[in-house]
């Protein structure tokens, strides 16, 4: 039996994100939020979701990883990385969209299964949803993902669950 070539690492991250590409949700939010590429760029007015227990800011960002939209976080307002926690690792990606602008709305306390009506979706609209989240630990606050259940973020390399934590909700229902 013939194996399959490898990829090097990059060309095979870079093939499932271009396989996936065709996927991505909207840009524009409808809600003073956008998503931004990330290349080498700073963004301008990057979204604040948490901070660090030295006071850093956390901020907003996605993936697309095998057509499923994911959340995480950037450490900085420059961070290079979005790092996911799921499938029970935290993973970091280069290649990922950072999320920016003014946000008219506010975080409010969810719990397991009852996520407040028009909460703000990560995914746009399109495939599974998944909700912005962030969740306190070791005397941080960090962001992350949920599909209504817990809130999942990466912390040193492993993915956390909890069960107490905060969705971003919009004061006006979304366009």
């Amino acid at each position: 039996m013939r194996l399959p070539k490898r990829l090097p690492f990059a060309a095979a991250a870079l093939t499932v994100f271009a396989a996936a590409a065709w996927a991505l949700p909207p840009l524009d939010t409808g809600l003073g939020l956008r998503w931004v590429d990330i290349t080498q760029e700073a963004v301008k007015d990057p979204f604040q979701v948490g901070r660090t227990k030295d006071g850093e800011g956390i901020y907003g960002c996605r993936i697309v990883h095998l057509r499923d939209v994911e959340a995480g976080k950037r450490i900085g307002p420059f961070g290079r990385y979005c790092y996911v926690g799921s499938g029970g690792m935290e993973r970091p990606y280069s290649a990922f969209q950072a999320l920016a602008g003014r946000f008219d709305g506010h975080w409010v306390a969810a719990t397991p299964g009852v996520i407040p009506e028009n909460a703000f979706r990560v995914d746009g609209g399109h495939g599974p949803v998944v909700y912005m989240c962030r969740g306190a630990y070791e005397g941080g606050v960090h962001g992350g993902m949920s599909r209504g259940q817990n809130c999942m973020i990466g912390w040193e390399g492993d993915e956390l669950q909890t069960d107490e934590f905060e969705v971003l909700v919009p004061r006006a229902k979304p366009r």
